[in-house]
């Protein structure tokens, strides 16, 4: 599994942290669903595996003190982008949906508008599934 794992570019420990982020995530939360709190930590372990490295880069090109152990560096970092990456993703979500409620309630205007002129029933578009 190891093996697999280092082929698409995962580090075990680090998708072990991003995991336990997401789980920590999971379990903060009153509001979110059983099927978000399932999917929070592994969501958490994927955005951990393939962020890390990047962002323990990013830490030291701006020259954070650091600790002089890479496990627990990379293990640090990974638990943080696993929290965060789901608060982010919860955010952008909620902007998306924000901006497809106004675009159907000037998109069903627009509909209405040119159903008063034709003979065609007004098309609905119910973004509330996703």
């Amino acid at each position: 599994m190891r093996d697999l794992l280092e082929a698409l570019g995962l580090n075990p420990l680090v998708l072990a942290a991003g995991g336990a982020g997401g789980l920590l995530r999971a379990l903060s939360s009153t509001r979110h669903s059983l099927r978000e709190r399932i999917v929070s930590p592994l969501c958490g372990a994927l955005a951990a595996g393939y962020l890390t490295a990047a962002g323990v880069h990013l830490l030291r090109s701006i020259a954070v003190p650091l600790p002089d152990d890479p496990l627990a560096t990379f293990g640090a970092v990974g638990f943080i982008i696993g929290v965060s990456a789901m608060w982010l993703s919860d955010f952008v979500m909620m902007v998306v949906m924000k901006r497809l409620d106004k675009s159907q309630g000037f998109s069903q205007n627009l509909t209405e508008n040119a159903n008063r002129n034709s003979l065609r029933p007004p098309q609905t578009y119910d973004f509330k599934g996703f």
